[in-house]
């Protein structure tokens, strides 16, 4: 039977080797498409994205300061990920837990997400750091109050929220678990710290009107209620069990917890359960959506092993049954070969390589799709954006200035879902996609052109339409634009924010804009009904063949 001192030799040793074996797999498996994304994020650093806070974007800058190849993106994911485990580790007080270190090794190795988050670096990477950095504060906060503990709850609340926006459900079910904390003044100075670590981007969503807190919240795009998207939550609940799921939920419904740390932990893993499977009514979700439910799920799990002799004989069996699965994955996620089905990290090298044998220096649009035009990136060492429309979604493309550079330029235009002459083809094995496209020798468009209506709210009586619309057009590029040359559409939208029709629209009078003017315009819709589903109504400019883009602001549709 181990003895304590003996069981921490065993624990850092599994973290030396965790550690080197996860640095190893960050060499030998290609990125994932998020990755690339991530990598694309780090090329200009900032204090914000249009999906995401920078945490991740920082962690691969830093990787990158010792790699530019595979190893020095994912760089640091091995070390946050033994820092999670030793965090965890350090949750639990009950002595017993140094008797039980081999089932605590192959517990936490059994988990496959946080497992992946050992050499994939992606935001849930540092989420679970500075999530298990939070919970490991809070409880030595209710122990001590010492100065440590509120510099843990400082800097792993700033952290998440770095990380992914909804670390926010992680601070607040906490709080809500114990609202005396709130009396604290201590737990205030914690509070006020974090806030002054997160100022810089707090100003960055000012500067920049609050992108990504509006797509997350009004722009991104819900579906009509489908059982499977539930059934699919649901999956992805059990899911983060893994094979272990039937024991860990059991004992997370079982174990008694009276303390104030096993009541944080209860209304993290029901708060967290709750708020996903509401998302699960609109759209579908994914299963690192519900990471944060590894922390009540491990507690709780290890903790029951500790009274109940059959209970722990299956969490041996289902933890060891687990890893060995796993280790095969790995190895498959890295080597194609080994795979029964292409994964998002096999062949990147090869089609990238393919398309730049083809496209030479030539900048390459993507049509859709920040992934590729990511992946692209990265491995061509080329020029790549993502030319989106509205039957997709807006993402860092959009928001930054990377279509600027390309203007007057000869480029490689590619599309899988709209049919173009084809000079340049290639396929990508990861789902079987097909891109094809021309060259075009004077690339120019116009998705930074914005309109500003002067209401956000339209009203029509069996589905008419305003006569017109008053909105301010803003020109950013240095050269003059007239709006009446340019295919400007008003889009309408269902509930969910899907295209149902375009009517064509022309400016009233004199449509040219100069160089980076903005200026009032009438906008003349050429049709005057909209369909009856219709929730909202959104300008935008078709060019290269493709449907309107971003360039307007949503605008509620009402029926009188």
């Amino acid at each position: 039977m181990p003895t304590k001192k003996s069981a921490e030799f065993i624990l850092y040793g599994f973290l030396m080797i965790a550690t080197l074996v996860n640095l190893v797999q960050t060499g030998i498996t290609e990125l994932l498409f998020d990755e690339a994304y991530y990598w694309y994020f780090s090329e200009n650093l900032s204090w914000g994205y249009f999906d995401h806070p920078p945490m991740t974007a920082f962690m691969v800058w830093l990787g990158r300061l010792f790699s530019e190849a595979e190893t020095g993106i994912r760089l640091l994911a091995p070390f946050l990920y033994s820092a999670t485990v030793f965090l965890i580790w350090k949750l639990f007080d009950d002595e017993r837990k140094y008797k039980y270190i081999w089932l605590f090794v192959f517990f936490i190795s059994s988990q496959a997400l946080l497992a992946a988050y050992g050499f994939f670096m992606v935001p849930d990477t540092p989420l679970l750091f500075f999530a298990a950095l939070f919970l490991y504060g809070y409880k030595r906060f209710l122990q001590t109050e010492d100065r440590i503990a509120v510099i843990c709850l400082a800097i792993a609340m700033a952290g998440v929220m770095y990380s992914k926006y909804h670390g926010v459900l992680l601070i607040g079910l906490v709080i809500l678990s114990n609202l005396k904390i709130l009396g604290k003044s201590k737990f205030w100075a914690a509070i006020a710290l974090s806030l002054a670590l997160y100022l810089p981007h707090l100003w960055w969503l000012i500067e920049n009107d609050f992108a990504p807190v509006r797509y997350h919240l009004i722009e991104r795009a819900n579906n009509r209620y489908k059982v499977e998207y539930t059934l699919h939550y649901l999956l992805n609940c059990i899911a983060i069990g893994g094979l272990s799921f039937p024991l860990v939920y059991w004992a997370f419904f079982k174990k008694p917890g009276k303390e104030a740390f096993d009541r944080a932990l209860r209304f993290l893993g029901y708060g967290v359960f709750v708020f996903f499977l509401i998302s699960s009514f609109s759209r579908r979700t994914q299963a690192q959506w519900v990471n944060l439910l590894y922390f009540p799920l491990i507690y709780f799990g290890f903790r029951y092993a500790y009274d109940h002799l059959r209970y722990r004989k299956w969490l041996w069996r289902t933890s060891l049954a687990a890893v060995i699965i796993l280790f095969y994955v790995r190895l498959a996620i890295a080597f194609p070969s080994l795979s029964f089905f292409p994964f998002e990290t096999h062949h990147n090298k090869e089609w990238t390589g393919e398309l730049k044998a083809q496209a030479g220096e030539l900048p390459v649009i993507f049509h859709n799709s920040y992934r590729d035009a990511s992946m692209y990136g990265y491995y061509a060492q080329a020029e790549a954006v993502s030319f989106n429309d509205m039957h997709f979604r807006k993402n860092q493309y959009d928001l930054d200035s990377s279509e600027f550079a390309l203007q007057g330029r000869e480029v490689v235009l590619l599309s899988r879902r709209v049919s173009l002459d084809s000079m340049i083809g290639v396929k990508r094995d990861f789902r079987n996609a097909i891109w094809k496209g021309p060259v075009i020798t004077n690339f120019k468009s116009h998705k930074k052109i914005q309109f500003v209506t002067e209401s956000k709210e339209a009203e029509g009586s069996n589905g008419s339409l305003p006569e017109s619309f008053e909105a301010v057009v803003s020109n950013p590029y240095d050269r003059s634009v007239n709006l009446s040359d340019l295919n400007i559409q008003l889009v309408a939208l269902n509930q969910y924010q899907t295209p149902i029709r375009s009517i064509p629209v022309s400016p009233e009078g004199d449509g040219i804009l100069n160089p980076g003017e903005s200026k009032a315009f009438t906008l003349l819709p050429k049709g005057s009904t909209v369909p009856e589903e219709t929730a909202f109504l959104r300008f935008g400019i078709a060019e290269l063949g493709f449907p309107a883009g971003f360039q307007g602001n949503l605008i509620k549709y009402t029926v009188r």
